[in-house]
């Protein structure tokens, strides 16, 4: 059984005072020293920015490393509290991101990412708050994270994105995520959006909501083969909201790949898939749209409350929601979105690979 090496990062003595620090002392071959290797961010903000996570790091599928929240972080699910990456200041480049995974097997947990800066450089430029590699960063989790507020100016904005085009049969994990206010005014905001210029690849996209006050010209998330082959794409309970334009969901054909969708909504009428649920008002549904306070747990008037798809506990932390309350130890039946409502304050546990190596890795008190 792997040793799990925990490291706190930030804050007032700390093992590492960066995210990038933690990155670099990563031993270059986790499945030789049989490791798990995890870093654990303090409530403070790391004004950080184009850090790659693992990069040149050999892992399994058991021996990998992962960026998430101390136990006891005052982490709530919302853009309050817990840590944040917030490229707060820099230089205009052509493409950019907060944090990049550029390993195999990498899982960033309950993390957000911000950017509150201005850049200028024209609309074929990108920047992603969490963005992975084509290969490595195969096998990869991104969950229980909040992109939020990136506004860098013309810039093409992303909550979640590839950087390239993975090009082999490899899975990506999206997981209960939330995406708020991306992509300033007339800005190209693309919330949830894979490289689909690929082949063979699987990509689970299941819980996500995004909120928007103006998509522009942009989507919610994007759902296609767009050129690919042989991929498949799994879209459960994810939820798109948007004032403005753009659309919550843009599907392209698919040719020979597959698309697996159901129990997804949008405020729009653009819901892939079976069971869909449309023209969704996000007043009703969330507890806050107010400008700055965003709370996207589902409200107790919403519409769409037990109306989610019962993922089990595959993949690994599909189960594990916003808050960290596992749906399928609680035995409920799952709502849309990255919220499970209306559960008491309790204790949580957190587990690596719960049922397979069956050690807890931090409590926290739930919202």
């Amino acid at each position: 059984m792997p040793t799990t090496n925990v490291k706190t990062i930030g804050g007032t003595t700390p093992d590492y005072a960066t995210i990038a620090l933690w990155e670099a002392a990563i031993p270059a071959n986790l499945i030789t020293t049989d490791e798990i290797w995890r870093g654990e961010c303090r409530d403070v903000t790391f004004s950080e920015a184009d850090v790659a996570l693992g990069s040149g790091v050999t892992t399994d599928a058991t021996r990998y490393p992962i960026l998430t929240r101390e136990a006891g972080s005052n982490w709530d699910g919302t853009i309050a509290n817990g840590p944040v990456v917030d490229e707060a200041t820099g230089t205009a480049t052509t493409n950019g991101y907060g944090l990049l995974i550029d390993c195999d097997f990498f899982r960033v947990v309950g993390i957000r990412v911000s950017n509150s800066q201005t850049k200028n450089t024209g609309n074929s430029s990108m920047w992603a708050c969490i963005a992975t590699s084509a290969g490595p960063g195969a096998d990869s989790t991104i969950a229980q994270c909040i992109c939020h507020d990136a506004n860098p100016t013309d810039y093409r904005t992303y909550a979640l994105h590839h950087v390239s085009e993975p090009t082999s049969a490899d899975t990506y994990n999206w997981l209960n995520n939330q995406a708020i206010n991306l992509g300033a005014s007339g800005d190209r905001a693309r919330a949830i959006a894979p490289a689909w210029w690929m082949t063979g690849i699987t990509m689970n996209m299941i819980g996500n909501v995004v909120f928007n006050s103006d998509w522009a010209s942009g989507f919610g998330m994007y759902v296609g083969d767009d050129g690919g082959s042989a991929c498949t794409a799994n879209v459960y309970n994810n939820v798109m909201f948007s004032n403005g334009g753009g659309v919550g969901y843009v599907t392209a054909g698919f040719g020979s790949s597959t698309l697996n969708a159901t129990n997804n909504g949008s405020s729009d009428t653009t819901t892939p898939g079976t069971s869909t649920f449309n023209s969704l008002t996000q007043a009703t549904e969330l507890v806050s749209v107010t400008g700055g306070s965003e709370d996207l747990h589902l409200d107790s008037g919403s519409t769409i409350l037990g109306d989610g798809s019962d993922r089990g506990t595959t993949p690994t932390l599909v189960e594990i929601d916003i808050d960290g309350y596992d749906r399928d130890a609680g035995g409920d039946t799952w709502d849309i979105g990255s919220d499970q409502f209306g559960k008491p304050a309790a204790a949580v546990a957190f587990w690596v690979n719960r049922r397979t190596h069956k050690n807890p890795l931090f409590t926290l008190l739930r919202r």
